[in-house]
């Protein structure tokens, strides 16, 4: 009789209660770790994704801007050229009065004073420094690209911190696979070798999800 009941309690090991609640304890703890990370690791796809969207339409935008600044500053520099011609008409004396004043009157309505000054003094066209005009017509793409700029390093950082949430939850799954591997063993010792195992990635991995979860994204 004692035989068998020795048999019968080396069949299911020593019938710990103690270690069935901590084997439940930590496979319940994984299960929890890994769904969880697997869900930060799709919200973080998701907040990707937008500010990838985001970034497009404000480099495109930008784009947009910066082709209009161009086209500007093109038309400008081409009245610019009409009012210097009328200007030579009128000091080689063809018609003086009627040129210098469409001279004029494209310069004051038409043509941005920083453009014409940048200009008019210059006597190479190295000289020419039409600095001011240009930052205020691109000043706007300029912010566009910036702000698509930052919008694409936020995007990238949620990619790799989604990837980071799935290593994570990879982590949780390990501890799944010790802790689910504990009970099978019949040895008293290779259950707790396998608790103890799986403890250590559970704490590892818990650590590694909550450092994940505290971190900030870029500015």
């Amino acid at each position: 009789m004692a035989e068998r009941e020795a048999t019968v309690r080396e069949d299911k090991g020593d019938g710990s209660p103690v270690r069935e609640i901590v084997i439940a304890f930590i496979l319940g703890c994984g299960t929890i770790g890994a769904s969880y990370g697997s869900y930060l690791s799709g919200q973080c796809s998701g907040s990707s994704e937008t500010y990838y969207t985001a970034s497009q339409i404000s480099l495109s935008a930008a784009l947009t801007g910066s082709v209009n600044a161009m086209e500007l500053f093109t038309t400008e520099a081409v009245g610019l050229m009409i009012a210097d011609s009328h200007r030579m008409m009128a000091n080689e004396g063809v018609n003086p009065e009627a040129n210098r004043k469409v001279a004029d009157r494209l310069e004051s309505k038409y043509l941005d004073e920083r453009l014409v000054k940048g200009t008019r003094g210059a006597k190479k066209f190295e000289d020419v420094n039409t600095d001011a005009y240009e930052a205020e017509a691109t000043e706007e793409a300029d912010e566009l690209t910036v702000q698509g700029e930052k919008q694409i390093a936020r995007a990238q950082y949620f990619s790799d911190k989604g990837d980071r949430f799935q290593m994570a939850s990879l982590g949780f799954t390990m501890v799944l696979f010790f802790g689910g591997m504990a009970p099978v063993f019949k040895r008293p010792a290779l259950q707790n070798a396998m608790i103890v195992v799986s403890l250590a990635l559970l704490v590892t991995a818990a650590v590694r999800l909550g450092m994940l979860i505290a971190e900030h994204p870029p500015q």
